[in-house]
């Protein structure tokens, strides 16, 4: 369960068409949020007195890569200059020399994604032409899903910046879906402790814990801001309060820590963890970054886990009432033999 672990929060601008690619920039986005970095683009320009195009460039110009997706749509056309936004961002980002990916949808696809009414007919012309100078000025990628797309950027992001100067990623080599140990959940109990000292030298490791949920699962409530920070889908994230266990007690954890979870992983705890009290192994990603909390909406820095895949129902624990839940917790491990099956 080797893990590399290099700092690293690098602006990332991805420019798109919204109509025809509104699913793929959220997938994307994603990837990039889980990759911890910071996602620039259309969706965080909010109200300004600048014009688009001005707003658009001064977020670019503090990028350090530039994702580029071109679907079936122009675009909308800036007057000035009769080309689309998204082209006007492609120039700037070629003049200001940050580095380019960009990603072309294979429309031959019967999966891509892209609804018909969504193709541009009166710029297809423009479209193709911009289509063409791209792939002559990079090697593009040619994407046949959502999930292809948001493969591609996974894999192409990481060896990117890791060429630039001054710039470190975090590379994980952990394979979620191989046996676990009791060495790697002992391993990641570890982990856990070190991320809780210092998250922003763990965030975005993937390592495998045994945790206790301990409050029931909130749904569609869960603030849509802290969602897309997080790197999940709004209208399909639940989340709980757990407690991890701790083997070494490198720390005194008593606070509760936040697990969120969508899509596949939470339709696993769903099924298999769906009351207060649920003991069990799970892969988990730390996620540390800035989030709207409280009915006032503050901004702070927050600590949080989010679902990759579960492993296992462990046990159940109907005795956690007024106790210290972590070593409640451990002590129940150990008289069941620590890491093995009840």
């Amino acid at each position: 369960m080797a893990t590399k672990t290099k700092k690293q929060h690098v602006p990332v601008f991805v420019s798109s068409t919204y109509a025809d690619l509104q699913n793929h920039r959220a997938e994307v986005e994603r990837v990039l949020v889980g990759l911890e970095q910071i996602v620039k683009g259309m969706e965080y320009f909010g109200s300004n007195p600048e014009t688009p195009l001005d707003v658009c460039l001064t977020h670019l110009s503090d990028s350090r890569l530039f994702v580029l997706i071109l679907g079936v749509s122009y675009g909308s056309v800036e007057a000035g200059t009769g080309k689309s936004f998204t082209e006007l961002e492609y120039e700037f980002a070629l003049k200001s020399n940050i580095p380019v990916l960009a990603y072309l949808a294979d429309t031959s696809s019967t999966k891509i994604g892209i609804s018909f009414d969504s193709y541009d007919v009166k710029n297809a012309d423009k479209l193709q032409e911009f289509k063409e100078r791209v792939t002559k000025r990079h090697t593009v990628s040619f994407f046949t899903s959502i999930d292809d797309l948001a493969k591609k950027v996974e894999h192409d992001v990481p060896r990117v910046l890791s060429a630039l100067d001054n710039i470190e990623v975090k590379i994980s080599n952990v394979d979620i879906d191989g046996d676990v140990t009791e060495e790697m959940l002992r391993q990641g109990s570890e982990q856990f402790q070190h991320f809780w000292l210092r998250p922003i030298s763990h965030a975005g490791e993937v390592v495998p814990l045994r945790l206790r949920i301990n409050a029931k699962w909130n749904g569609w409530k869960v603030k849509d801001e802290l969602i897309r920070l997080l790197g999940l889908e709004i209208g399909d994230t639940i989340s709980t309060k757990i407690t991890p266990m701790l083997i070494e007690e490198i720390i005194d954890h008593d606070d509760d820590t936040d697990l969120f979870a969508s899509g596949e992983a939470a339709d696993w705890l769903l099924q298999n963890a769906a009351k207060p009290g649920s003991i069990i192994d799970c892969f988990v990603r730390f996620s540390y970054c800035k989030a709207p909390v409280g009915a006032n909406d503050k901004v702070v820095n927050k600590v949080s886990l989010i679902m990759v895949r579960g492993i296992r129902f462990v046990s159940f624990d109907r005795t956690h009432e007024g106790e210290d839940v972590s070593h409640k917790l451990a002590k129940l491990l150990a008289q069941r033999g620590n890491f093995g099956r009840p």
